[in-house]
């Protein structure tokens, strides 16, 4: 049996899905399970999991595309399926041409002949006001698999040589406060003149947030995110002003989860580092704007988020009221309206003293 999954919306995407990816390798554990991302980075939280057997990466030519295409659908695969979410006429389009015996997708009332959904063998219903973990979990019946008892813990799977350098990075760092806190105060990555400039909580409340938690708590901090972001995060830490207390980290993807794992709480923006803090298993503040905690929230009891004041009919509507998942200015004008330094804070500080009744420590 072979399967082809396919998650080409961002590193986050692929960790919400990953459930499904463990469903289907307990299932099926002689299948070939191949997962196809528009980005190798997209690819990296199941590499060398043992949940799929191969990784491929669209190219970013034309000529390429149309080669990977190509060989992809000479493959035959038995079934293909889109991980949440997948209301956009490109990826009915690819999964078509890839030509799976059955194709495997969301379905999205209004949207099922615009988007060309009818492209797909089997559909499930999306349900909006349900978390991606769980709209993906909906998927498997697909496959025979009842979803009810399956795991849902997200998957980034870290080796030993990404483990050694976070502890090697830290002892040359002098890092050694506890708690030490994780934040990503940038999101979107190279999509940062929209997406990720819309999804940013203001810095001078990050600032606030740092500077208390270290003068307060005691704690040390680690500023994650791309090399696109790094000076925001420089600025970050200057506008703090606590040497010693406070670094910035330049790392690869593998690498920055081996870190942030280290951390006794992760406060980010609603991106996919956030994700990849749930994954590694780290208590996890999410702070939203303009889009939808409902959809995206860090998963599982552990976790919290704090959302703007403004009614979700307001917030991004994609994938269920329209096909774009742009944040355009209107949308994004207001969005953190109610998010106040304060009241991350008292989030932050709870989960801090939670953590430390529990036992949590950095690893």
């Amino acid at each position: 049996m072979k399967i082809l999954a396919i998650s080409v919306s961002g590193i986050g995407n692929t960790i919400l899905f990953s459930p499904v990816l463990r469903g289907l390798r307990k299932r099926f554990p002689g299948a070939r399970i191949d997962l196809l991302t528009w980005s190798r980075a997209m690819a990296v939280p199941v590499e060398d999991s043992g949940l799929v057997d191969q990784c491929l990466v669209m190219p970013p030519s034309f000529s390429g595309k149309l080669s990977l295409l190509w060989r992809l659908r000479r493959e035959c695969y038995d079934s293909s399926v889109i991980a949440f979410p997948s209301n956009k006429m490109q990826f009915h389009v690819l999964s078509f041409l890839i030509g799976a015996r059955k194709r495997f997708s969301h379905r999205y009332p209004g949207f099922h002949v615009r988007t060309l959904g009818f492209l797909e063998t089997d559909t499930v219903c999306a349900v909006e006001g349900l978390h991606d973990v769980e709209q993906n979990m909906k998927l498997l019946p697909l496959f025979g698999i009842e979803p009810g008892g399956e795991e849902r813990g997200l998957v980034f799977q870290l080796g030993e040589s990404e483990k050694a350098f976070a502890r090697q990075w830290r002892e040359e760092h002098k890092v050694t406060g506890h708690p030490l806190i994780g934040v990503h105060p940038g999101a979107g990555g190279a999509l940062a003149d929209w997406q990720g400039s819309a999804k940013r909580w203001p810095l001078d409340r990050f600032v606030e947030v740092c500077a208390k938690l270290i003068e307060q708590q005691g704690g040390s901090v680690l500023v994650f995110g791309g090399s696109e972001e790094r000076a925001l995060k420089e600025q970050l830490i200057t506008l703090v002003s606590k040497p010693g207390r406070i670094w910035s980290v330049d790392a690869g993807l593998k690498e920055t989860a081996a870190l942030i794992s280290g951390c006794d709480l992760m406060i980010s923006n609603d991106s996919g580092l956030m994700h990849v803090a749930v994954a590694t298993g780290v208590p996890t503040l999410g702070i939203f704007g303009p889009t939808r905690a409902s959809r995206t929230a860090p998963y599982g009891p552990a976790n919290r988020y704090v959302q703007g004041t403004r009614d979700e009919s307001e917030l991004l509507g994609y994938p269920f009221r329209c096909t774009s998942s742009k944040i355009d200015r209107a949308m994004a004008q207001g969005a953190f309206e109610g998010v106040s330094a304060d009241s991350v804070l008292d989030v932050a500080r709870e989960m801090i003293q939670s953590s430390q009744r529990s036992g949590g420590t950095a690893n």
